[in-house]
């Protein structure tokens, strides 16, 4: 299979298919002990298991093929006759010669191989690398995906954040209730507490941070590359080997539940942060009106 604009036959490939040019080639061999004149030929054309057309091409003034011969007879298709199809399955197409046709009868050709066009070989393999690679990248979707759904980094630093203000919070209590002297050691307690809350939310930053550039990265990157396999089969006119919907949706999913959840996280720790200040002020202001020395 192949194209012919006027200047010759040339293989056919993925990247000169135009499909208003189609021409193909036969070879005949005789392989007997006599001599065979032909004067055309049955071929027949398949795509994914499925005959397309057939075709009954002459011989210009017939050619005698010695025992031993094989011949090359390159065959121009009239775009009238050659039936629409996709870049697809005429890049996957083959032709083959059922029948050679001789003043006194058809022979049926002992062994008849399927020949694809030029490029046939190389489509399909660029068609199963696409596919590889696009199962490749679905499943490191659905493994990111799965790491992001159980990720539970920001309601650990949340926790941590909120044990040490009711530390504090105890602390303070403590100090209302040794009053002085006591109450001014007190008071630097809950300071210290109100300290470690600012240390944790630090940490809740560090956090996110670390989330955002690595596994909200790695599913933002997931589904990138699905998208991309996605397009390239199609430029391939193929398909995904597997549906990629619910994995891409799965991953999106994931995607907007952690910024949801990171949206919490944040204003969670804010909150607790300044509630946690605040404390150690008014700590601090309570030791002080107790003439405790602060």
């Amino acid at each position: 299979m192949g194209e012919d604009d006027g200047s010759g036959f040339t293989a056919v490939s993925q990247q000169n298919v135009s499909g208003d040019e189609p021409a193909y080639q036969v070879t005949i061999g005789n392989n007997t002990a006599s001599a065979v004149t032909l004067v055309g030929f049955a071929v027949t054309f398949s795509a994914y298991g499925s005959q397309v057309w057939t075709d009954s091409p002459t011989v210009n003034n017939s050619v005698l093929v010695e025992p031993g011969e094989t011949w090359t007879f390159p065959t121009t298709l009239g775009t009238s006759s050659f039936p629409q199809v996709s870049n697809a399955t005429y890049l996957e197409m083959t032709c083959t010669v059922t029948s050679a046709v001789t003043p006194s009868g058809t022979i049926t050709p002992s062994s008849a191989i399927s020949e694809p066009d030029g490029n046939q070989v190389g489509h399909t393999q660029s068609v199963q690398q696409a596919q590889g690679q696009g199962q490749d990248d679905l499943n490191q979707l659905g493994s990111d995906t799965t790491s992001l759904n159980t990720d539970n980094s920001l309601a650990s630093a949340v926790s941590q954040m909120k044990q040490d203000y009711q530390t504090e919070q105890a602390e303070y209590q403590t100090e209302k209730s040794d009053g002085c002297p006591a109450a001014s050691g007190d008071a630097g307690a809950v300071s210290g507490d109100a300290s470690a809350v600012g240390g944790d939310l630090s940490a809740l930053n560090g956090a996110v941070t670390y989330l955002q550039q690595n596994e909200v990265a790695a599913v933002t990157g997931d589904l990138t590359a699905v998208q991309n396999d996605l397009g390239l089969l199609a430029s391939l006119d193929a398909q995904p080997a597997v549906s990629t919907s619910a994995a891409q949706s799965a991953g999106k999913q994931a995607l907007a539940s952690a910024a949801s959840a990171i949206s919490w996280a944040q204003g969670q720790g804010n909150t607790i942060n300044g509630e946690a200040q605040a404390l150690s002020t008014t700590a601090a202001n309570y030791a002080s009106n107790e003439g405790c020395g602060i």
